[in-house]
C-alpha cells in the first residue's frame, strides 16, 4: 500500500541543534586560536632572533676580553680545585721514616712514588745487627704493607750499605702529624 498523503518530516530535538551549532562554533574558535598562536610564535622567533643579533652586535672587543678572561680564570680554579681535592701531604712521610728509622741507620737517597705508594731508599747501617733491628722497627709497623731489602754491601769503611723498597699504607698520606 502505498501512502499518497506525505507525512510531515521529523525536526531533529532541539539539544541535537544546539549541540551541533555548539560544536561547529567550538571548532572555527579552535583554528582561529591556531593561528593567532602560529603567529605570535613565528613573531616571538623573529624577536628573539633580532634581539641576539642585537646582543652579538652591542659586544665591544673589550667587553669580549674581558669575559674570556673571566672565563679562563674559572677554569683555573676548577682545576686548582681538583687538585687540592686530591691533595696529598708527602711532608708526613718525612716525619713518619724521622719516627721509625734506627739511630744508627743514615738514609741517603729518597724515592717516593704516590701512585702505588712505594718508596725506595738508599742508606747505610752500623752494622748488620743494627740493619736487622731497622728491619723489625718496619716490619712492625701497621703503616707498612710490604719491605724489601736489596744491594746488601759492606762498604769499605766496614758500614752496611743497602736498598730498601717499601711500600706503605694510604692512611699515612691522610692522617695529621
Amino acid at each position: 500500500m502505498v501512502e499518497i498523503i506525505p507525512k510531515p518530516i521529523k525536526k531533529a530535538p532541539t539539544w541535537q541543534n544546539v549541540l551541533f551549532y555548539a560544536s561547529l562554533a567550538f571548532l572555527a574558535i579552535v583554528f582561529i586560536i591556531y593561528f593567532i598562536f602560529g603567529s605570535l610564535l613565528k613573531k616571538s622567533s623573529e624577536q628573539l632572533s633580532n634581539l641576539e643579533t642585537e646582543v652579538a652586535k652591542g659586544k665591544t672587543a673589550d667587553q669580549q676580553i674581558l669575559e674570556d678572561r673571566v672565563l679562563g680564570y674559572q677554569k683555573k680554579i676548577e682545576d686548582f680545585s681538583k687538585l687540592i681535592q686530591n691533595y696529598q701531604e708527602t711532608s708526613i712521610f718525612l716525619d713518619f721514616i724521622q719516627r721509625y728509622t734506627h739511630p744508627k741507620v743514615w738514609f741517603s737517597s729518597v724515592n717516593l712514588t704516590l701512585d702505588d705508594r712505594a718508596v725506595l731508599l738508599g742508606g747505610t747501617a752500623e752494622n748488620f745487627q743494627v740493619l736487622g733491628q731497622q728491619f723489625l722497627i718496619f716490619k712492625n709497623n701497621p703503616l707498612i704493607q710490604s719491605i724489601n731489602f736489596s744491594n746488601v754491601l759492606i762498604g769499605k769503611d766496614g758500614k752496611i750499605q743497602f736498598n730498601l723498597k717499601i711500600i706503605l699504607d694510604q692512611k699515612i698520606f691522610t692522617q695529621k702529624s
